[in-house]
């Protein structure tokens, strides 16, 4: 049960990742960051498990299940996203500077709203759309 629970998580980040063009640390990232599963699956079997759908055998399968994920999870994604290097600034964020030199103003109706309050906010630097 666990191995099929690990293969089955390995599988669609390896061929999505093949898809996408990713390096194989971008794989095991997206691979770790996705193999932890506890929630749903111990809701899941909690309420099979009451209403005698399951046996203690499997409820301990999936128990095991859920410690091995949860364990496997933080040390895949520690051991390979530490290999990643940091992306590169795009383009955008080049030209307009720091996150905070850009500052929305909500307008329900144009007509009515002074917009010259993102000006004011802002300081005096000049207009950016």
């Amino acid at each position: 049960m666990v191995t099929v629970a690990i293969i089955a998580k390995f599988i669609p980040a390896w061929g999505l990742g093949k898809l996408f063009g990713f390096s194989f640390d971008n794989i095991m990232l997206m691979f770790g960051l996705s193999v932890a599963q506890a929630t749903s699956t111990l809701a899941a079997i909690t309420v099979a498990y009451k209403i005698e759908l399951v046996d203690q055998l499997i409820v301990n399968g999936t128990i095991a299940m859920i410690l091995v994920t949860c364990i496997a999870s933080p040390w895949v994604t520690n051991q390979w996203g530490q290999k990643l290097k940091p992306g590169e600034v795009s383009s955008q964020s080049r030209e307009t500077g720091s996150l905070g030199d850009r500052v929305l103003v909500p307008v329900a109706n144009p007509s009515t709203e002074d917009l010259s309050f993102g000006s004011y906010t802002r300081g005096d630097r000049s207009y950016s759309p």
